[in-house]
């Protein structure tokens, strides 16, 4: 590479892209006073860059913000920030005018209820099938379908206060994040 800049510069490729879509954040049932809370849709924004590393396989960062209406008593609004590094793994096989890839990743989210204040982590586990249509060079179009797998939280968002705990109301904990998208991917 150092040798023969050219030639190196016409192998290496790079993707960006931008999506927005509805997502829906799962948890499980808090108890006591927390009892009830369930999430609503809201809406997801997501953007990623990739590097090649092999002709069909691309490793790169993403990031995203997601924001839903907590139910229940606490009726609270919760904005979600996350990121972290990615895989994607484009199929060799045309469906018509689209191309599939499949991405997936690790990362870490923090949540932060509005009313309420409370923050809270959570490591997830990014999967996602997407189809892009190419509209002409270096642009596509996409569609992804896919969800985070919240597989630990920490926080006072998901373990409660001390006074909750000694009561035994413990916060819901946030499970999985399904999300559609419909996006633009540029291929640099």
């Amino acid at each position: 590479m150092v040798a023969f800049p050219r030639l190196a510069a016409a192998q290496l490729h790079a993707d960006v892209e931008a999506e927005a879509g509805v997502a829906h954040r799962f948890a499980t049932n808090g108890t006591g006073d927390r009892a009830g809370e369930t999430r609503r849709f809201g809406p997801v924004v997501q953007v990623a860059g990739d590097l090649a590393l092999l002709p069909l396989v691309r490793a790169g960062v993403w990031f995203a913000w997601d924001a839903n209406n907590q139910g229940g008593a606490n009726r609270d609004w919760v904005s979600t920030v996350a990121g972290g590094i990615r895989a994607r793994g484009i199929v060799p096989v045309m469906l018509g005018p689209f191309r599939p890839s499949i991405t997936t990743g690790v990362g870490w989210a923090v949540g932060y209820g509005h009313r309420d204040g409370r923050t809270g982590g959570s490591l997830e586990i990014p999967v996602a099938i997407n189809l892009a249509y190419k509209l002409r060079k270096p642009y596509e179009l996409t569609f992804g379908l896919g969800t985070r797998i919240s597989v630990y939280n920490t926080g006072e968002r998901f373990e409660g206060t001390a006074a909750e705990q000694a009561r035994g109301a413990t916060p819901s904990r946030d499970v999985l994040l399904p999300f559609l998208t419909v996006g633009i991917h540029a291929e640099l």
